[in-house]
C-alpha cells in the first residue's frame, strides 16, 4: 500500500498506509502529523504520534465524505514513516560521475 497523507474534514493530517474501500478509505499504522519549528530559527521538523494512542486496532477507516484529500508525501516523508513502521526507505538519488 503507498503511503499518503489524508486530510480530514476536521482538519487532522493523518499519514499511513492509504488503500481505497468502498466508500471511503482504509489507513493502516496511521500517525498525525506535527510540525515542529526548532528555536532560534533551525530547520522545521516533522513528528509522527500514533492516531488514537491508546487504541488498539492497527487500522482505522475513514468514509469518503470526511476526507478533503489523498496526496502522495515526499520521499523524505515516505522514508522516515517507513523506517518505523518496517516498510522499504528508498535511499536518495545521486548522479555518478566517472
Amino acid at each position: 500500500m503507498p503511503v499518503r497523507v489524508i486530510k480530514s474534514v476536521t482538519g487532522e493530517e493523518i499519514l499511513g498506509d492509504v488503500e481505497e474501500v468502498q466508500g471511503g478509505y482504509l489507513v493502516s499504522n496511521p500517525v498525525i502529523v506535527m510540525i515542529r519549528g526548532m528555536p532560534n530559527g533551525g530547520q522545521m521538523g516533522l513528528e509522527f504520534i500514533p492516531y488514537i494512542a491508546y487504541a488498539a486496532v492497527k487500522s482505522v477507516e475513514f468514509s469518503a465524505d470526511k476526507v478533503i484529500h489523498v496526496l502522495e508525501v515526499d520521499d523524505t516523508v515516505k522514508n522516515q514513516y517507513n523506517s518505523i513502521f518496517g516498510g522499504i526507505v528508498v535511499p536518495p538519488k545521486t548522479l555518478l560521475m566517472g
